[in-house]
C-alpha cells in the first residue's frame, strides 16, 4: 500500500503536470520540428497537447525514439514561440524522495533547440502537493473556455474527453 502523503505527492505531480515552455526563436521557417519527451522506466506520458498558440493533441501523433522516448511531431515553424502541456505519472515515492520525471526537447534535424525538464517532489504539505501551477492552470482554463460555449452535454472536447456541466459551464471530468 502506497503512503497516503505519497500517493498525494504522486497524484499532485499528475494533476498539477507541468508546462513544459519550448520557448525557441527560429530565426527562419523550420520546415518540421519533434517535440521529444524522456519519461524514466516506470513512469508514463499520459498526454503531450500544444496550448498555445493553439491547441493541439500530439499524444496519438507519438514516434518512439527508444523506449523511454517519444517524438511527437509539431509540424513547420515560423519566428515564434509555442507552449506544450506534458503529463507524466511517476511511481510512488517515500516523503522527501526528488526525482526527474522527464526531460522534454525541441528537436529540429536531430539537433536539439531548446530543452526542459519535469521534476517530480513528494511531500506530506498539502499546501504544497494541492497547489496548481499557475501556468497549467491557464491553459487548461483556456481550453475549457474556448470549448465551453459550442459544447453540449455529453460532447468530447479536442481532445477527446467527455464534458459534463457543472453550474452553467463544461469542465473535464
Amino acid at each position: 500500500m502506497v503512503e497516503p502523503a505519497a500517493a498525494s505527492a504522486a497524484l499532485a505531480v499528475f494533476a498539477g503536470s507541468r508546462i513544459a515552455s519550448m520557448r525557441a526563436s527560429m530565426a527562419r521557417g523550420i520546415a518540421n520540428a519533434d517535440l521529444r519527451v524522456w519519461a524514466p522506466q516506470g513512469a508514463q506520458v499520459l498526454f503531450v497537447r500544444q496550448v498555445a498558440p493553439t491547441l493541439e493533441e500530439l499524444t496519438a501523433r507519438r514516434t518512439e525514439v527508444n523506449a523511454l522516448t517519444g517524438g511527437y511531431p509539431t509540424g513547420a515553424w515560423s519566428d515564434e514561440s509555442r507552449d506544450y502541456h506534458v503529463a507524466v505519472r511517476v511511481p510512488p515515492a517515500p516523503v522527501g524522495s526528488e526525482r526527474l520525471a522527464a526531460r522534454v526537447e525541441l528537436v529540429v534535424n536531430d539537433e536539439v533547440q531548446a530543452k526542459g525538464l519535469v521534476r517530480a517532489v513528494w511531500s506530506a504539505d498539502t499546501d504544497l502537493t494541492t497547489r496548481i501551477n499557475p501556468a497549467v492552470a491557464h491553459y487548461t482554463g483556456q481550453a475549457e473556455l474556448a470549448d465551453a460555449s459550442s459544447h453540449a452535454d455529453g460532447a468530447r472536447t479536442p481532445f477527446g474527453e467527455l464534458r459534463k456541466p457543472v453550474r452553467g459551464r463544461f469542465v473535464r471530468p
